[in-house]
């Protein structure tokens, strides 16, 4: 193939592709008659944190203007935070907190201990939402269903969830911090390490991800004389520090270190080990600190798990800006203004990069689309493609004055693609898929088996249905994977 002739295939690919990369969910029919809402309600607002919303928001807050971590490179996919009351634990919860600011998790994962309801193995929650003096956060409950289709010991038990203070008291911060996601809650009953290691790598493939926040709730020593209580947990915190799974869970087992939360710090510690991350040390104080009294205190740490940060990574402020050019062009052409000029200085954005835009109205799908290959700066593809996204899906009519107000905007910024010999090796909510067989080819990105629920198998079988290839096809076409940096309004 001539050069002229390839680089009209990618032109005509991309094209072709873009309006194949999101999936389209359909609204279920008007006349089904909706099944009542399960709500979580708080358990200890009021007494472990504010009731009322502003005073909760303002507590929040000046804990989190107070709290200065050091900057970390990398990417943060957990942290462990303290659970006690505010008072107590709110300063070094906010230093954990804190380093969540600006970023974006469609997910979060919590998991806690149970201190009040007998809990065998791991108890997760099927209800609508869990709600607090914030607001509610929708609950995911396609991944409970998964866990608990996956592992014999996780249960759909809402007893826990009924008393339980450590799962609670982490969400008012993240709903401070994060702007949007959907809550995985998990209470953790086992101590069993083998257990413990098992759900670890079950968690760990259903949300394979970047888009996924792992807490882990857990306060440290208890009730201790103030030198005790910082020796004990400074021997707790270096194991954590050193990813010394075996040697945690065995001082866990002899009692020779005291945390409430074990089990979740060990299932985080096991995901790190699966994803080659590393816990930092935040913050450690204790009740002394806090309150004074340092005649028995109780110890809080904040721990954040860091990994490599996504192939090519962007700066918050670089997707903010990307974000904002997306915004802006889309305005314009609805508005029927000139294009906004790009008057851009960063080079990150000025070199060549590939992009799908995608365009939601109240959640659903509104218009999707991108490029594969990266064919002019990045600010430009942008640019362009949320202009092609409002106006020339063919799966939707142009986007209207009216809906402006109502529509959030997305960007994905792709990584090149690269063959993938063996299918099998996909890696659900980490690869975007490229097929191309019998000249009919298909592109799915990365966030669409996550939002759908696929397996790998089912990723696969998608990918030869955006083709209009049969079901099978993939075991013998030929299949490209990429990432993608994704992140939303």
């Amino acid at each position: 193939m001539t050069r002229r002739r390839l680089f009209y295939f990618f032109v005509v690919a991309s094209f072709f592709l873009s309006t194949e990369g999101c999936s389209r969910v359909k609204s279920p029919p008007s006349e089904v008659k909706k099944p009542e809402q399960v709500i979580i309600t708080p358990v200890v607002a009021g007494k472990f944190y504010a009731a009322e919303k502003e005073t909760l928001r303002t507590q929040i807050g000046n804990f989190l203007r107070s709290a200065n971590p050091n900057p970390i490179e990398g990417h943060i996919f957990g942290i462990a935070a303290p659970h006690a009351g505010y008072q107590f634990s709110g300063p070094v919860a906010a230093y954990a907190f804190k380093l969540l600011e600006g970023k974006s998790y469609s997910t979060v994962v919590v998991m806690a201990p149970s201190h009040r309801a007998p809990v065998g193995g791991v108890a997760v929650s099927t209800a609508d939402f869990y709600e607090t003096p914030l607001g509610r956060i929708p609950i995911a409950k396609d991944l409970a269903y998964k866990l608990i289709a996956a592992n014999s010991f996780v249960k759909d038990d809402p007893r826990p969830y009924q008393v339980e203070h450590s799962l609670e008291v982490e969400l008012p911060f993240l709903q401070t911090v994060l702007k949007d996601f959907r809550l995985l809650p998990i209470i953790v009953g086992t101590g069993d390490p083998s257990m413990l290691k098992e759900f670890a790598k079950s968690l760990n493939e259903l949300l394979a991800g970047d888009d996924v926040l792992f807490v882990a709730s857990t306060d440290l020593s208890h009730y201790h004389p103030y030198k005790e209580a910082v020796a004990k947990d400074d021997k707790t915190l270096r194991l954590i520090e050193k990813m010394d799974v075996n040697g945690f869970a065995a001082a866990v087992a002899k009692d020779d270190v005291e945390l409430c939360g074990s089990s979740p710090v060990l299932i985080l510690m096991e995901i790190a080990k699966l994803r080659g991350g590393r816990p930092r040390l935040i913050h450690y104080a204790n009740s002394g600190d806090t309150m004074g009294d340092k005649s028995s205190v109780v110890g809080y740490g904040a721990v954040a798990f860091v990994g490599k940060a996504p192939e090519d990574s962007l700066t918050d402020v670089e997707k903010k800006t990307l974000l904002a050019i997306a915004r802006k062009a889309i305005e314009a052409k609805v508005l029927g203004k000139a294009r906004p000029p790009l008057d851009i200085k960063d080079p990150a954005l000025l070199k060549p990069g590939a992009a799908f835009v995608t365009i939601r109205k109240h959640g659903t799908l509104r218009g999707c689309i991108g490029h594969i290959i990266a064919m002019e700066p990045l600010v430009r593809s942008v640019q362009d493609n949320a202009i092609a996204a409002a106006f020339e899906d063919p799966r939707f009519p142009h986007v209207r004055p009216e809906e402006l107000k109502e529509i959030d905007v997305e960007v994905s910024v792709l990584t090149p693609p690269k063959p993938l010999p063996n299918p099998l090796d996909v890696r659900v909510g980490t690869d975007g898929l490229i097929i191309q067989k019998d000249f009919r080819r298909g592109v799915l990105l990365p966030q669409v088996p996550v939002e759908q629920g696929w397996n790998k198998e089912q990723f696969l079988e998608a990918i030869c249905e955006k083709a209009g290839l049969s079901p099978g096809s993939w075991k013998d076409a030929t299949l490209l994977r990429f990432q993608a940096i994704v992140f939303h309004e």
